[in-house]
């Protein structure tokens, strides 16, 4: 099986895993301090990062789809070594997990929540990490070229 789609599998794995336990563990808005900082908060977020486009889901399902779609029709230009491979693995991943919950539930499921001295971290989810992960480092990597 291609890197790619087992770094994807996983990624989507992972994510639905942490939110299932979430949601058996946690009533909305619950909060556990892990330590200072660093806190497991459930959030519903019909938008997408910084609550851009709130009650938005049906759009950005499809701007997710369109992205999915986009990746794998451009796979064999953008996927050339074994770290773009990964890289957008990660970034499918990613955005499978969260287009799971959009068609699901209508919003996505966030949970790490980050507060630092100077500022509150938007909540955000596994999913998110490899979408951001996957997008700057494919920028980067493709970026220098």
């Amino acid at each position: 099986m291609p890197l790619f789609l087992v770094i994807a599998f996983i990624v989507f794995t992972d994510d639905r895993i942490s939110k299932n336990w979430l949601i058996s563990h946690f009533e909305v808005g619950e909060s556990i301090r892990v330590f200072e900082g660093f806190y497991i908060t459930r959030v519903h977020n019909t938008g997408a990062a910084w609550g851009l486009f709130q009650n938005a889901s049906l759009v950005l399902a499809a701007l997710a789809i369109l992205a999915c779609l986009a990746i794998f029709y451009f796979r064999k230009t953008w996927i050339n070594s074994k770290i773009s491979q990964g890289l957008m693995g990660a970034l499918v991943g990613g955005i499978l997990g969260n287009l799971f919950d959009r068609l699901s539930y209508g919003y996505v499921i966030d949970f790490i929540d980050v507060h630092l001295p100077f500022y509150h971290w938007p909540t955000f989810n596994i999913a998110d990490c490899a979408i951001v992960l996957g997008a700057i480092s494919m920028s980067f990597l493709y970026g220098r070229k």
